[in-house]
């Protein structure tokens, strides 16, 4: 069961969270696919592709080897101080083969930001669920939403289709699934069966800065993709730094629980 807004409905709400934030709402996905930033000439570049690449393919590896690798996750540290420079708390979706360090862990729920679940194995719901629960499990953390990876030939986040990863939300009592695909005229997220699901979203190295200013103004609830590595990338940073200073930059959770206040409110108010 899905529940529709009328545009009032949709108009009060916006009202709401607008009067929660004081400013427009920006949400921020990071969805963690690699261990080493794998962008830009030079050996060393290189080399942490050739180590990214094969530890990828090992899934099976110990969680504990894999965070001993040298300099593990190290570029999401540059994310981080872009983002405390301009005050952004932002949702970071890890596979099962990125778990983070628990220093990582330690500073991620220190500032605010949130961890959330990038699912990868999704050939059934048991793998789903049980690489989910080994996330919460090394991160001791309770995880409220989920993302999926991509598909191709040489990646394994299998076919993407909507209605089973809902069913895998819904059942694993997830909060939220914030892919952001296939409703590009919904402004708010929409509840199908207590999963909130996202209509849209915009990757940064994929847009201008054209398509993205157009992106900000007009929509009501940006969703902003950038992968930590993509950061690397010439021209990407420009845009994200343009991002982070045109609205209130939070995590996904953050506006799902005021998003849930307002429409209680809305509802008692009729």
């Amino acid at each position: 069961m899905m529940d529709m807004f009328t545009k009032e409905e949709e108009r009060r709400l916006y009202e709401c969270i607008l009067t929660a934030w004081q400013e427009k709402p920006v949400l921020i996905r990071h969805d963690v696919d690699n261990i080493y930033d794998v962008y830009g000439p030079g050996i060393t570049r290189k080399i942490k592709k050739i180590i990214n690449t094969y530890t990828l393919l090992l899934m099976s590896i110990n969680v504990k080897v894999r965070r001993a690798i040298p300099n593990y996750l190290s570029h999401l540290w540059f994310l981080f101080d872009i983002e405390n420079k301009y005050q952004c708390r932002a949702s970071y979706f890890f596979r099962p083969i990125t778990i983070p360090t628990k220093e990582i862990v330690k500073y991620l729920k220190f500032k605010g930001h949130e961890i959330g679940y990038h699912s990868d194995r999704n050939q059934c719901f048991r793998t789903f669920y049980q690489d989910l629960k080994i996330l919460e499990r090394e991160t001791n953390t309770k995880i409220n939403g989920f993302t999926k990876h991509g598909f191709s030939r040489i990646r394994s986040g299998g076919k993407y289709i909507e209605k089973k990863f809902i069913v895998y939300g819904v059942k694993s009592r997830l909060k939220y699934f914030a892919q952001g695909t296939g409703h590009a005229h919904w402004e708010l997220p929409h509840n199908i069966n207590g999963l909130w699901v996202f209509g849209h979203h915009i990757t940064l190295k994929k847009t201008s800065m054209h398509i993205l200013k157009n992106y900000l103004n007009k929509r009501l609830v940006p969703l902003i993709l950038i992968h930590p590595e993509d950061i690397f990338i010439k021209g990407v940073l420009k845009k994200f730094e343009y991002v982070l200073s045109h609205g209130k930059c939070i995590t996904i959770q953050s506006f799902i629980e005021v998003l849930e206040k307002c429409l209680r409110e809305v509802k008692e108010r009729e």
